[in-house]
């Protein structure tokens, strides 16, 4: 006889405790699991992030180590700009009076009045032969001599000239290298300086140095025309011939002479 099955309503009603408690637990995993993806995930995303950022610094670092380099070679180049812009200011203040005046001569004033002449004409004329002087034995110039091509230590031969923007021998190189001529010498070799003008001297201007050829004399010995020769004067050739009466001398174009070097 078959043995019978007795149901126990206690025993069902904890088995499906039981089921409900796993299908709970199931549930939960299953939305842990979720989570952990959607965590997953992020991180993923956050390390792509920072992949990315990483290669975003090494290319600012990159580019940044490029302006570096390009600016220590703007920095060099600023600096030996500003080293010759000093050598300019110089040079521009040493001759910005006798310029100045220049171009007052050039286009014919004198005092604020007009004279109606324009070019060197204002500047002096070239000079006749003197009939009394105290530089008569001084040797005669030569431009094709050996003196008007050496090289004089810090002193420039030749520069722009801004009158007519060509190239003439520096007024400075021209006096001292004249000197050396009237004298026979083999360097710059002055005897010393004052503010007397003399004959066979170098006549220095703001801006502007002449060399002294002879001086004319009154009775009394009181200086009344000059005779001398420069470069790099308005247009005119290097080491043109000129005289004029001492007064107009000394205060030549509105410039007034700050002294004399004698040989």
């Amino acid at each position: 006889m078959a043995d019978i099955i007795t149901f126990d309503p206690a025993y069902f009603q904890e088995l499906t405790k039981d089921l409900g408690n796993v299908s709970k637990s199931l549930g939960e995993a299953k939305a842990s699991l979720q989570k952990a993806t959607v965590g997953l995930d992020s991180g993923l995303v956050a390390f792509a992030l920072c992949a990315k950022l990483n290669d975003d610094i090494k290319q600012v670092k990159k580019t940044a180590d490029a302006r570096v380099s390009e600016t220590n070679g703007f920095s060099k180049a600023l600096t030996g700009g500003i080293t010759r812009v000093n050598s300019w200011e110089t040079t521009t203040k040493n001759r910005e009076s006798g310029l100045a005046a220049q171009l007052s001569k050039t286009w014919g004033f004198e005092n604020g009045k007009f004279t109606g002449e324009t070019g060197q004409t204002t500047a002096g004329t070239v000079a006749s032969p003197s009939t009394s002087s105290n530089g008569a034995n001084l040797t005669a110039q030569n431009m094709g001599s050996k003196y008007y091509s050496q090289n004089l230590s810090g002193v420039p031969r030749t520069l722009i000239n801004d009158y007519d923007g060509k190239e003439h021998m520096n007024c400075v190189y021209y006096a001292r290298s004249r000197a050396m001529e009237a004298n026979g010498l083999d360097a710059y070799s002055p005897k010393g300086s004052g503010s007397e003008i003399q004959a066979n001297s170098i006549a220095h201007f703001p801006g502007h140095d002449v060399f002294i050829e002879n001086v004319e004399r009154d009775a009394s010995g009181q200086p009344t025309k000059v005779v001398f020769t420069e470069s790099n004067w308005g247009g005119a050739a290097d080491g043109h011939r000129v005289e004029m009466s001492y007064s107009e001398f000394v205060n030549r174009s509105g410039s007034k002479v700050n002294g004399y070097t004698y040989f």
